[in-house]
């Protein structure tokens, strides 16, 4: 039988064999992309490998087994040249002159095949490694709208990076994001690298020309990590509550300086989310599991469903955290802002002014992202 022919592939040991060992090396290649060619150490292992299986197999071997066995021998010494350099292995098995050899042996088609069995393997292990990985990343990262389709595609193009654009009417229907995948450089292992979040402009700004959207860029090699949902808050004008120096800091976008990256830099903000919320009759802040989810996602920007009850009446409202002006925005059921000291009485008139005071006693902070502070996790 021919190279080539699926029933010899079925039936013979030593491709088989060589096979699951070519996984083993791929799935290495996956979690060392650039270190795995030059570790000296796993070179060795595939030669002792190598040489067994060889001496292993050679006996009672059928004739497409014989075959395989060539292909075997050849990588084995190989192997070894690389391991022992000389200037004739060098010679030997220099790009040219092997394939020469090859051809003056009657072998070349044998080894090409060989060769290409393995790389098929790689390739298609590394390229379900790309498309699960880049999911799971996109979908840590907040993107929850599968991608698979597209990604698939692109990494069948073997790029050396490319984007994709993305948009969720459900959780980020005012912004519009792109998506920016590279590989590992010397490798075919993608990664996200980025992501830019962009405001939708309005109708109003559409029709007026307007072309003044907020627009940013998240790097997911920093060290503090935003989430695409977060990311839609902060380009609309929302803040964040993020883990700053191991401590709880708020930040929002300073439209009116930018970083060497032409990036907004961030502004932070001092806000005690608990003591403002415990200072409203919300129903949710007494059960533990409700509270910790409002909490959550208020840091994030969004804004929250809840619950007061109001006069022994439940009532509705939507809550926004406002950390740039120490408040808890309240809204109705008509989206109508509302005035805190209404709701929670006159006697509470106190409550108001810090809940809802417009002027800040201290000047926000800036970050300037392209320039962290000392001893500054950003």
């Amino acid at each position: 039988m021919q190279p080539g022919n699926d029933i010899a592939a079925y039936s013979n040991r030593v491709l088989d064999a060589v096979r699951i060992y070519a996984e083993q090396e791929t799935q290495l290649l996956i979690a060392n992309p650039r270190g795995h060619k030059a570790d000296r150490a796993n070179m060795q292992l595939k030669y002792q490998h190598y040489t067994n299986l060889y001496k292993s197999l050679k006996r009672g071997a059928d004739r497409e087994e014989r075959r395989s066995l060539l292909y075997l021998r050849k990588e084995t010494r190989k192997l070894k040249a690389t391991l022992n350099p000389t200037i004739a292995g060098k010679i030997l098995y220099s790009g040219i002159i092997d394939i020469a050899r090859s051809f003056i042996g009657g072998r070349y088609a044998l080894y090409k095949w060989h060769h290409k069995t393995l790389q098929n393997d790689q390739q298609e292990l590394i390229r379900t490694h790309n498309l699960n990985s880049l999911q799971d990343t996109l979908k840590k990262a907040g993107f929850y709208m599968s991608m698979e389709g597209p990604l698939q595609k692109m990494i069948d193009l073997n790029l050396p990076e490319f984007h994709l654009r993305y948009n969720d009417p459900l959780h980020c229907k005012k912004t519009d994001f792109t998506l920016h995948v590279k590989k590992i450089p010397g490798s075919d292992i993608y990664y996200l690298e980025k992501f830019e979040a962009m405001a939708r402009p309005t109708l109003q700004s559409v029709l007026s020309n307007d072309n003044s959207f907020v627009r940013q860029s998240f790097s997911l090699l920093e060290k503090m990590n935003v989430t695409a949902g977060e990311a839609a808050n902060l380009v609309n004008g929302r803040s964040v509550c993020k883990e700053i120096g191991g401590k709880d800091t708020w930040i929002s976008l300073d439209l009116t300086t930018k970083d060497q990256q032409q990036n907004y830099v961030y502004k932070t903000h001092t806000f005690d989310l608990e003591k403002a919320l415990g200072k409203l009759p919300i129903k949710q802040l007494q059960n533990p599991g409700q509270r910790g989810s409002l909490l959550e996602g208020l840091k994030t920007g969004s804004s929250r469903e809840v619950t007061m009850t109001i006069k022994g009446q439940s009532v509705k409202y939507t809550l926004e955290a406002a950390p740039n002006i120490k408040a808890i925005h309240i809204f109705d059921s008509s989206n109508r802002l509302q005035d805190i000291g209404a709701i929670i009485g006159d006697s509470r008139n106190r409550a108001k002014q810090k809940l809802t005071g417009m002027a800040c006693n201290q000047e926000n902070g800036i970050i300037d992202m392209s320039k962290p502070k000392k001893g500054q996790s950003i």
